[in-house]
């Protein structure tokens, strides 16, 4: 009678399959391989419009009101008006690392605007 040690192989082999599934909790991410036919498409980003939805919301364009009165802008940014654009002032003029830069793809990125707005809904 050898039923045990066929049992016992056949648990041992599902142990061992077992473990070969779930043992290893770390998942490998696929080699970039480049553009591949399927996948989708870098999204166009339009910056210039940003820009001007910015200026146009929080500041004057073209001479109309902002849409966004002082209260409301302290509300958002958690800062006047006039500090926030002294410190968007002092930034653009000192900081390299949030000026508009050239992306790999030879598109220009945000305006720096856009990045100081950024920070300070992230801070705020």
């Amino acid at each position: 009678m050898h039923i045990a040690p066929t049992v016992s192989e056949n648990l041992d082999a599902l142990r061992n399959w077992w473990k070969r599934l779930c043992g290893s909790r770390v998942r490998r991410r696929w080699r970039y391989v480049g553009s591949l036919p399927g996948h989708r498409l870098n999204k166009r980003h339009t910056f210039r419009s940003g820009l001007r939805a910015i200026l146009r919301d929080f500041f004057r364009l073209t001479g109309e009101p902002p849409v966004y009165i002082q209260s409301d802008f302290e509300r958002l940014f958690r800062v006047q008006r006039c500090v926030f654009l002294r410190m968007y002032k002092a930034v653009n003029v000192r900081a390299f690392y949030l000026a508009q830069r050239i992306n790999a793809s030879g598109r220009l990125q945000a305006y720096s605007l856009q990045q100081v707005v950024a920070a300070f809904r992230v801070n705020a």
